[in-house]
């Protein structure tokens, strides 16, 4: 089984924040789960995690490789889509914004023992700064010079 890490967050630049629709999510999660067995390629999240109240971490397994991660998830955004909480958070004609990387087993989760998962830090740090609203980036600017 191959399994991919999706860092998942709203497209909007005036987002809700995630707790606030958490169930939302977790049906999407059930009903992509469902519809995901009959597929011609299974795929289940496994993993659900809040990194903060604008980011989520997914954690998606496939028996296949899959060239684009975030395009599998296309059943659960379409699920959420159709949920009227969620239409005025459309953006750009996308509700979310990803980044995938796929979870290999010598990778370990643990980023704080070797020069691997630092440079695995980096690179998702990398990946959710290039995603990160104009404010965000405001606000880590601010954090990196001490202010």
């Amino acid at each position: 089984m191959k399994e991919y890490v999706i860092i998942v967050q709203f497209a909007h630049p005036n987002p809700p924040e995630f707790p606030d629709v958490e169930g939302l999510i977790l049906e999407a999660i059930d009903y992509y789960n469902q519809k995901s067995l009959i597929a011609g390629n299974p795929k289940s999240i496994i993993d659900y995690k809040l990194l903060n109240p604008h980011t989520i971490k997914l954690v998606l397994q496939s028996k296949a490789e899959l060239p684009y991660p975030g395009k599998a998830l296309q059943t659960f955004s379409r699920y959420l889509v159709q949920q009227p909480m969620l239409k005025q958070y459309i953006y750009g004609n996308q509700l979310f914004k990803m980044s995938a990387e796929q979870k290999t087993e010598s990778e370990p989760d643990n980023t704080s023992n070797g020069n691997t998962s630092t440079d695995a830090l980096r690179l998702k740090i990398i990946s959710l700064i290039l995603n990160a609203p104009e404010e965000r980036l405001n606000e880590i600017f601010k954090i990196l010079k001490g202010e």
